[in-house]
């Protein structure tokens, strides 16, 4: 259970998403509890669940950081051209 203690508010939302679990809009904090709660809660198939979804948001992330700079670079060869 430890391991919803160290996951993003995100990766909670999404995790309760998944698993079928209704947060509301007005929801600020979820807590585990909601997603220990759930009538098909199995931790381990939970902590498989929530590891993808970490892997998925950090790998989106490292593409939209490797698009940028590439986008910066070509800016930048862009401007080099222009002078």
């Amino acid at each position: 259970m430890a391991y919803l203690a160290k996951a993003r508010k995100d990766d909670l939302k999404t995790l309760a998403t998944e698993l079928g679990l209704e947060i509301g809009e007005m929801m600020r904090i979820i807590t585990k509890n909601l997603i220990l709660a759930s009538k098909d809660y199995d931790e381990q198939f939970t902590k498989t669940l929530l590891e993808t979804i970490i892997e998925t948001r950090v790998q989106a992330e490292r593409d939209e950081k490797e698009e940028n700079d590439y986008k910066t670079k070509q800016e930048g060869l862009i401007l080099e051209l222009e002078a």
